[in-house]
């Protein structure tokens, strides 16, 4: 069993990524293993299933695609406990980033986002490279 920061992680993670699919308007299920199979290799968590990662990201996506304001709204409300540590901050606004590299192609939409995570968390996007 995961312990509750890395569900904590994987949960923030996962809807920051619907975030950015949902901005693009574009997902694979390549891509969604793809992002989990990075996130289970990163040093931010212990281990994440490409089935843990589709259920933290998936019931996010669903409420983008029904109600994107909606879907921000709870986005946020999940990544907001990070605000109080901000290495763990810098590493989901890595995690971000590096979705922008799985998908294959950059998109001004999500390097927006990217810039909106920064400031969300007050963090320099210097700090995430």
């Amino acid at each position: 069993m995961k312990d509750q920061a890395d569900k904590d992680f994987i949960n923030s993670a996962g809807a920051v990524y619907a975030w950015m699919c949902a901005a693009d308007g574009v997902v694979t299920t390549e891509e969604s293993e793809g992002f989990a199979k990075y996130i289970s290799d990163s040093p931010f968590v212990n281990s994440v299933s490409a089935e843990e990662f589709k259920e933290a990201f998936s019931d996010l996506a669903l409420i983008f695609e029904n109600d994107f304001d909606e879907g921000y709204t709870k986005t946020l409300a999940r990544i907001k406990p990070f605000k109080e540590n901000r290495q763990t901050a810098i590493n989901l606004v890595k995690v971000a980033r590096q979705a922008l590299v799985a998908d294959g192609k950059l998109e001004e939409v999500e390097e927006n986002i990217i810039r909106e995570l920064c400031t969300f968390f007050d963090i320099e996007e210097s700090q995430v490279v």
